[in-house]
């Protein structure tokens, strides 16, 4: 049977010797379904070019337009583009809350004659392989595990027309059952690796049901860098990603590695160059300050020859003073601490978070008074009962001020720890675990019937400003106004909300109107007419907000 032979036999055959082309003539066309900005598509573009191939993204969609389910349009212009682009292989960057997109996207390629080989990759294909390739046929190729070895092994093998049925890491289709090939060893130096391609060359975005070839609309590389420094994270919480993606099966090694000081620093200086007007930078590691020897070196390089304003996540267990004021001297201007969950019991039983509260209370001390924006993550779950809520709002009243207490509803990935606890204590379904259903577009971000169904949320929103007492926080808890009185402090707490997040949005804008991005400003606008349909118009029309009586409609329980 030729290679790429399905039950139908409509796939193409591999090349054949005299057909081979040279790499810059062989086109792989790739699909982010995660925005424009995704880290992982752009560092996948610029793995596969590094390889000399000739290399093209297709960007499907901003982030701003992914609470929605994508119209008809939009995935039969973006196969369109796909087919345009003429590709010899073509490449999906497939997550948990992208699978339905991506599924989609290639069933409708082959509907269209296309025969050439599709691969997927990512974090969904490294957790749920099997299930993925028992419900795909189209898929031919899968790539379990980092890919920075594998996918240029099998374009060159398709490429070459030769054998490609043994490489590590991937998992081949055929009609009898997929091929499982062993897991590859983590690479572990990341300094050898491709930087991350922000350039628009070889680009194709398609925003709001148009395509822009060749020129990004949306600046936000104009102005803002985003950096890994990692990969991987010290610890195992059920909730993230790593906590899964660590297991052995998808590849040996030491799970956390990190790039030399020189390297990230090159790669900063080297972005300003070509993009001078950036003024903020985004390092985007799990836990920026693990390795604290690295972090003190950094920042000492980084205030020499850097010097911009930057933002990180860091950890209760991994901060120190020395470490906070070595980072604020280099630049620190804003950081998210995750806390998670106030009550202990929740945090060690379902978290496998394992810091004390009183740790916590410490380390909001360490980080408070040095000028530095300070944001503390929450995750409301089911798992909670009346005293666990008690103890976090307790807990995020003893946080030193001035503070923005961020929450988010948890949001249950396939294959997570927490997922599998959940389905079976029976607090969710299958159906409500994160690409199940095509209907699902669940995120992290609290909604606003979240906030209207658990009003005690509000009093969150409140924590940590400067102007409001604690104490006063405290007095509505213990005379539960977000029970007698539930629509009063909704209102009351959005009166102050909206107009923060309206001034916070004009001071953007201003910024827009200042570089001259009115395109991106006129693709904003026509965005929040859908947002606040869905966001705040739907919730209107509901009148029951008793958390006992309502399943989520968008996953989770409440």
């Amino acid at each position: 049977m030729p290679p790429f032979a399905s039950e139908d036999s409509s796939r193409a055959e591999a090349p054949r010797v005299g057909d081979i082309r040279e790499k810059g003539d062989f086109r792989v066309a790739l699909v982010c379904v995660h925005g424009t900005h995704w880290m992982a598509s752009r560092y996948v573009h610029a793995l596969v070019r590094s390889h000399g191939y000739d290399t093209h993204t297709v960007f499907f969609r901003e982030t701003f337009e992914q609470v929605l389910k994508p119209r008809r349009e939009e995935l039969e212009l973006c196969v369109e583009t796909i087919i345009e682009l003429q590709p010899d292989v073509i490449g999906f960057n497939v997550t948990s809350m992208g699978y339905r997109e991506c599924a989609t996207l290639t069933r409708m390629l082959r509907r269209e004659g296309i025969t050439k080989p599709i691969v997927w990759g990512g974090t969904h294909c490294t957790l749920k392989f099997k299930e993925i390739l028992d419900n795909n046929p189209d898929v031919d190729f899968l790539c379990r595990g980092e890919a920075d070895e594998a996918l240029p092994e099998l374009l060159e093998a398709l490429r070459m027309g030769l054998e490609h049925e043994s490489i590590a890491n991937i998992y081949v289709q055929r009609p009898e059952g997929f091929i499982e090939n062993r897991p590859r060893p983590l690479l572990q130096e990341l300094d050898e690796l491709p930087r991350n391609d922000y350039s628009d060359h070889g680009k194709h975005y398609l925003i709001q049901g148009k395509v822009h070839h060749q020129k990004n609309p949306i600046p936000f590389q104009q102005h803002t860098y985003y950096i890994n420094t990692a990969r991987g994270c010290p610890f195992r919480c059920t909730f993230c990603g790593n906590s899964a993606l660590a297991d052995k099966a998808n590849g040996t090694g030491r799970y956390l590695r990190r790039r030399s000081v020189r390297s990230v620093i090159d790669e900063i200086k080297d972005a300003l160059i070509q993009y001078p007007k950036i003024d903020f930078v985004y390092f985007w590691d799990d836990v920026f300050t693990a390795y604290p020897k690295w972090v003190l070196e950094f920042c000492e390089v980084y205030a020499e020859e850097v010097g911009l304003p930057f933002f990180c996540y860091t950890h209760p267990e991994m901060i120190t003073e020395k470490l906070m004021g070595a980072m604020v001297r280099a630049g620190l201007k804003r950081v998210t601490m995750g806390i998670e969950s106030g009550s202990h019991r929740i945090r060690t039983q379902y978290m496998a978070r394992f810091e004390s509260n009183e740790n916590i209370t410490k380390s909001s001390v360490v980080q408070a008074g040095r000028g530095v924006d300070i944001s503390y993550d929450f995750i409301l779950s089911a798992f909670e009962t009346e005293e666990d809520k008690r103890e976090g709002l307790e807990l995020c009243l003893g946080l030193q001020k001035p503070f923005h207490a961020q929450m988010h509803t948890m949001t249950y990935y396939p294959g997570y720890p927490i997922t599998v606890k959940a389905l079976a204590d029976g607090l969710i379904e299958p159906g409500d675990v994160v690409g199940a259903s095509g209907d699902h577009r669940r995120t992290q971000s609290m909604y606003a019937e979240d906030i209207k169904r658990n009003a005690y949320i509000n009093y969150y929103f409140l924590m940590g400003k400067r102007w409001l007492p604690h104490s006063a926080i405290k007095w509505m808890y213990d005379n539960e106004v977000h029970v007698k009185h539930p629509k009063v402090l909704v209102r009351a707490v959005s009166a102050v909300r909206v107009p923060l997040k309206l001034a916070s949005m004009a001071k953007n804008y201003l910024g827009y109107v200042r570089y001259g991005h009115f395109r991106y400003l006129g693709i904003l606008l026509k965005n929040y007419k859908s947002f606040i349909e869905l966001h705040i118009g739907s919730v209107e029309a509901q009148e029951t907000y008793e958390c006992e009586e309502i399943h989520d409609r968008f996953g989770a329980p409440v």
